[in-house]
């Protein structure tokens, strides 16, 4: 599961590059295209599970399988294999102004739910 939060991460620099694609950049549209919606609930949720994992690990958890596990009810949960997540991240990176569109309402959900735990 490291290499997703390696994907994840690489997403997010990615996204920045102002550069056009060039034809060998071109990421052909996955076989279980998600939803700009759906991708960003899925992506949202990936970075919560990857919270949760890191904090599993500091109580002494085996990280692979803790991560295996919430990883594998997130796919469940979006009827979704870890292929096609993989896909989907790599198909949406390949658009900047989207994957960056999305990873600012992550951030922004993130936030919101990082205050409401804050103030509580």
């Amino acid at each position: 599961m490291r290499y997703i939060l390696f994907i994840i991460f690489s997403v997010a620099l990615f996204s920045c590059t102002q550069e056009l694609p060039t034809d060998k950049d071109v990421v052909q549209v996955p076989e279980h295209l998600l939803s700009e919606e759906e991708f960003t609930n899925m992506y949202y949720e990936a970075q919560l599970t990857e919270a949760a994992v890191r904090i599993e690990i500091g109580k002494g958890a085996n990280s692979k399988e803790i991560s295996r596990y919430l990883y594998d009810q997130l796919f469940a949960k979006y009827e979704i294999s870890e292929t096609d997540f993989e896909a989907n991240i790599k198909y949406y990176a390949s658009h900047p102004k989207k994957m960056q569109e999305i990873q600012t309402e992550v951030v922004n959900r993130l936030t919101l739910e990082e205050a409401t735990f804050t103030n509580q």
